[in-house]
């Protein structure tokens, strides 16, 4: 969720954010939260959603209803799209039960959405972009078994930036911790900074 909390802070104060390096970003998160259906069957149930994850012992990281409406009034790449979308019938793959699917928050890749993007009339896709001016680098992994490494590169597309850079660590999950990672995380920054200072 950080990399969706750093775009909302550079579009709320452009003047203080000069480039970002954002790690598997989750665009949109709560959106797509909301639409589990264990989600929806346990917020109902108890206000708070228990979201498995492989990176916590055990109970899973508790979400709260508030925390889903709160983002849901944040969304950057949905915008009007998603009220659109959240009338319609749940996708199939999205009622698929969790099992074998443990931490995936997002759907199977290319598969966000009940109707896909490109589809949307040329009036709606602007609805899309995001404007976001500075230097943008986004790593992502594509073995991530958390957020789809598509995320990243549709996001790369919805940027104003004209300076976006994404890249994909073929051999990486949702962590990005190993040596290799870090030190691609490491260059990613040392390269952010130069190019925030120009």
């Amino acid at each position: 969720m950080g990399g969706w909390i750093a775009q909302l802070l550079a579009l709320h104060e452009p003047s203080r954010v000069h480039s970002m390096v954002l790690l598997c970003p989750a665009t949109d998160l709560t959106w797509h939260i909301s639409q589990l259906p264990e989600a929806r069957k346990q917020l109902a149930a108890t206000g708070v959603f228990l979201q498995q994850s492989e990176y916590v012992s055990s109970g899973g990281i508790p979400l709260s209803e508030a925390l889903i409406q709160d983002g849901n009034t944040q969304h950057l790449l949905l915008h009007e799209c998603a009220a659109e979308l959240s009338e319609k019938p749940t996708p199939a793959h999205a009622e698929q039960d969790g099992e074998g699917q443990r931490g995936r928050i997002f759907p199977e890749p290319r598969r966000m959405f009940p109707e896909p993007r490109q589809t949307f009339p040329e009036s709606r896709r602007r609805l899309l972009q995001v404007a976001i001016e500075c230097p943008v680098h986004i790593l992502h992994g594509m073995q991530d078994e958390v957020i789809p490494w598509e995320e990243s590169t549709s996001l790369a597309q919805s940027l104003s930036s004209a300076s976006v850079v994404v890249e994909l660590v073929k051999d990486a999950d949702h962590r990005l911790s190993r040596p290799q990672d870090i030190a691609r995380l490491l260059t990613a920054v040392e390269g952010s900074i130069q190019l925030g200072s120009l």
